[in-house]
């Protein structure tokens, strides 16, 4: 991701948040498109995400494997990865 798309995704995030309370979400932002993203569900991630991934937040496959690597039996953040992540989840 280029700066200025990582930049513009900040700003439409603050943004986001700002209007969760009071109406209606400013547009999409292009870059949770391409990256397969709900634009409800990173909102959300965002505003919870010490309840919604603990320890860990990425693709649910990638969870899984550093699951294993450290021996956890559970793995933290997979339900919140499955509603982010919703094209990608496996």
């Amino acid at each position: 991701m280029r700066f200025d798309d990582y930049a513009e995704l900040l700003r439409w995030t603050a943004a986001s948040i700002q209007v969760e309370r009071s109406g209606a979400p400013p547009p999409v932002d292009a870059s949770l498109r391409g990256l397969g993203l709900s634009s409800t569900g990173f909102v959300d991630s965002i505003c919870n995400y010490a309840r919604r991934f603990f320890t860990m937040v990425g693709q649910v496959q990638r969870i899984d494997a550093e699951s294993r690597r450290r021996g956890y039996r559970r793995r933290p953040g997979r339900g919140a990865a499955q509603q982010l992540y919703r094209t990608n989840a496996a």
